[in-house]
């Protein structure tokens, strides 16, 4: 978004979903990263070790993904309104900065936070117990996940969609 101001787009209704989609770009970039990493942790890799390993497995596929995403945003600006191109030039940008952040300050970060602090223990024994239990009464939680999904289901209709853009600026 502030890469948006410095070329001059002004915020509007149609633009303004873009943060919405760079952010979510951008977690699905960092958790695939941090996936990898927390894995090799907990596989009894070295901090460095597990890091290295998860850039080197995720660094073709979010480039790919993060360059094949931004292109087809890019193809936006074929569209004659001049909104929907702001977005892709503004969306396109984002996915690039979510990549480069990914691969820069995201390890930088993720490294100082896990010197400073190990993996707890006790969080650890919580998930297992929690793994176990769940193993151990599979039935139960089935049942219960079934019935707590339809009671969310039938709430559907209690949803009220109330899409009037006059109302955002109250």
């Amino acid at each position: 978004m502030g890469s948006a101001g410095w070329i001059g787009y002004a915020v509007n209704t149609a633009n303004a979903m873009t943060l919405t989609i760079e952010l979510t770009i951008g977690v699905c970039d960092a958790v695939h990263l941090l996936s990898v990493y927390l894995l090799g942790l907990s596989s009894q890799l070295s901090a460095e070790e597990a890091m290295n390993e998860s850039l080197r497995l995720n660094l073709q596929p979010i480039v790919l993904t993060s360059v094949t995403t931004a292109i087809g945003f890019l193809t936006l600006n074929f569209a004659t309104s001049r909104p929907f191109a702001e977005l892709s030039n503004m969306t396109a940008i984002g996915v690039i900065w979510a990549m480069v952040l990914t691969f820069t300050l995201l390890p930088a970060i993720t490294m100082l936070v896990t010197r400073r602090r190990k993996a707890s223990a006790v969080n650890e024994r919580l998930t297992q117990g929690f793994a176990r239990f769940i193993v151990s009464h599979r039935t139960k939680a089935l049942i219960s996940s079934l019935l707590l999904a339809l009671g969310l289901m039938a709430m559907i209709p209690l949803n009220i969609i109330d899409d009037d853009p006059i109302l955002y600026f109250e």
